[in-house]
């Protein structure tokens, strides 16, 4: 299994180098300052003023990627902690999004609920389905009952729906979704926090039931 360094090694060569060269410097300069911390147990002002910077990017490959290196070091270092609170607040929405990258890769804190519960009640609604969707990931429960507010207040059909799935597979483990009152497609939540799906009928959510087809698809 690949350290995460060897991770965003083989990205910035995989992945960062043949599409997008222009940015291997910034993100090179940005491991550099990661890989510091890490190693000396400090982190500068300057590396952090590196990573920050680069954290908060319009390239989403550079933003993102130096953001999950911010939220690594989120739980070490309580200045980088405060780094990704501030993004949160920024007036850029791809700012408030690379917050929410920062915090995906690392167990859940008060950070993360913090950010998360915030991130509900943004103005955009990527950032709102972006917030509920690692909710229902982290399995964080404690957060439903403002999953279910977010949803009450949203207006626009089509994110209360997914913002609907995301509280279903978080409370109940599963989503329903029927494309013809005999086809209907179910989602499950997995204890990863990812999800399966798989097409059922009608008649066989009638006769063994959502939760018994769900705990079926879970366990295969």
């Amino acid at each position: 299994m690949l350290s995460q360094r060897q991770y965003y090694e083989q990205r910035v060569r995989d992945y960062l180098a043949p599409r997008y060269p222009e940015l291997i410097r910034e993100m090179s300069m940005a491991l550099r300052a990661f890989d510091a911390a890490l190693s000396s147990g400090v982190l500068t002002r300057s590396q952090l003023k590196t990573l920050v910077e680069s954290a908060h990017s319009q390239r989403q490959p550079l933003g993102e990627n130096t953001a999950a290196l911010l939220g690594e070091l989120a739980p070490r270092f309580p200045e980088a902690a405060r780094a990704v609170r501030e993004m949160i607040k920024h007036s850029k929405s791809h700012v408030r999004m690379n917050a929410l990258v920062a915090i995906s890769s690392t167990e859940p804190t008060t950070l993360h609920r913090d950010l998360l519960r915030v991130s509900l009640k943004d103005r955009s609604s990527k950032v709102r389905l972006l917030a509920a969707d690692k909710i229902m990931q982290f399995g964080l429960g404690e957060i439903l009952a403002d999953l279910e507010t977010a949803i009450e207040r949203e207006r626009t059909p089509g994110t209360r729906a997914k913002l609907e799935r995301e509280r279903d597979l978080l409370r109940d483990g599963y989503h329903l979704h029927y494309r013809d009152p005999n086809t209907v497609w179910i989602t499950c939540r997995l204890l990863s926090g990812s999800t399966r799906g798989a097409m059922i009928t009608g008649e066989d959510l009638r006769t063994k039931g959502a939760k018994a087809i769900a705990g079926e698809l879970v366990e295969r």
